[in-house]
């Protein structure tokens, strides 16, 4: 199976292909963590790449056994991240999976370890009708509810998707200050499932629930805000919620709100004498004392568009016509970390050379067809350039 030199490839390779097209933060729910040192390869991976990150440790105790690790092998393999890596609890979510990779009681487990290292929790919930199912089964309660018996909803919680939810959950996590982080996919997208049955954003926002937009496995945000426009204006009968400049929120000043949740200080810093960390510079919106988080798009990649629309709508054309590959420069907290193209701190080539060469090895040992997920072509190698 798959060790720490392939695990940091892939972190550096996603890190990277999402600072070129303009994401400058990450929330990476990263797992399987089946063996010691994968996840502090994951960091090593963040941090090379650039791009601000924080880490949603999974935590996966089932179904498959030889992905699998215990609670208590998780448990201690998060304190050694926050001991021996740049991780800080600001930066760390403790995160099982969903109830199809953990137990309930993992959720409470979890949720405890989080407020004992000042950490955060997050997990995938309400994804589908059948993940439901799963929780009123084990549980003999909906999730949110068993969630919530479980200690797993505060002001520090994230639950990613959320798309199943009823007005009862909803109001749960309003008065609980959770958060949610919509990921409109093809799986919550699917014509299997009514819009009717899904959570609206209108709800959700009227509840006062705190809402992001994720982008799922899809490096290019602006395509996420397309899919969120399009799959409310079905669900609403119109395209008045959400407008362009509430999904560009979510992307931005709303995701900034919860990736970080004002977390950082552990329960045993709090009675402690020694000094916390420095409070983090705001991120998320252009002004004064926020980082200088900046995403460059060449106008005349846009003036179609702005010309087909109106001159002067330079926020209807970034959303509705904007896409990753347009992005040009990047700047993250002022440092220039995407210029051109291409990256400031990483050489494109030999990365792309090294995660195709992992790639083939590992379709190799697995004995995977060639036209899996479509035609690969190999990079040269470096020093063929």
């Amino acid at each position: 199976l798959m060790g720490p030199e392939e695990y940091e490839l892939a972190a550096l390779h996603a890190g990277l292909q999402r600072l070129k097209h303009g994401v400058t933060t990450v929330v990476d729910h990263a797992y399987p963590f089946h063996r010691p040192d994968l996840d502090m390869a994951c960091v090593g991976g963040y941090e090379s790449s650039g791009v601000r990150w924080v880490c949603a440790r999974g935590i996966m105790t089932r179904p498959h056994s030889p992905l699998c690790e215990t609670f208590e092998q998780a448990a201690d393999r998060i304190r050694a991240l926050l001991a021996d890596t740049p991780a800080t609890p600001e930066r760390l979510f403790v995160a099982p999976v969903s109830i199809i990779h953990a137990t309930p009681d993992d959720f409470a487990r979890a949720a405890a370890l989080a407020e004992e290292l000042g950490a955060g929790v997050y997990a995938c919930v309400a994804e589908s009708p059948a993940e439901r199912a799963v929780w009123r089964r084990e549980t003999q309660a909906k999730p949110i509810v068993a969630l919530d018996r479980a200690g797993f909803l505060t002001d520090r919680t994230v639950l990613a998707r959320g798309a199943f939810l009823d007005d009862d959950e909803i109001g749960v996590l309003a008065a609980r200050a959770a958060s949610i982080v919509r990921c409109p996919t093809p799986a919550t997208n699917s014509p299997n499932y009514s819009e009717a049955d899904q959570a609206s954003l209108a709800d959700l926002l009227a509840a006062g629930v705190k809402v992001a937009l994720g982008s799922d496995m899809v490096p290019d945000l602006f395509s996420a805000m397309r899919a969120e426009l399009h799959s409310q204006s079905l669900s609403s009968g119109g395209p008045a919620v959400p407008s362009s400049l509430d999904v560009l929120q979510m992307a931005t000043a709303r995701g900034a709100a919860v990736a970080f949740l004002g977390r950082g200080i552990s329960k045993a810093a709090a009675t402690s004498d020694l000094p916390t960390q420095a409070s983090r510079i705001p991120i998320g919106e252009l002004s004064p004392g926020h980082a200088a988080d900046i995403v460059l798009i060449p106008a005349g990649s846009l003036l179609d568009p702005l010309l087909e629309a109106s001159p002067t709508d330079l926020l209807g054309a970034v959303v509705h016509h904007a896409r990753g590959p347009m992005v040009s420069d990047v700047l993250v907290e002022g440092q220039l970390v995407v210029s051109d193209g291409a990256s400031t701190l990483v050489d494109d080539h030999e990365l792309d050379y090294e995660v195709e060469r992992a790639r083939s090895f590992w379709q190799y040992r697995f004995d995977l067809p060639a036209d899996v997920g479509g035609v690969w072509f190999a990079p040269s190698p470096p020093e063929a350039r």
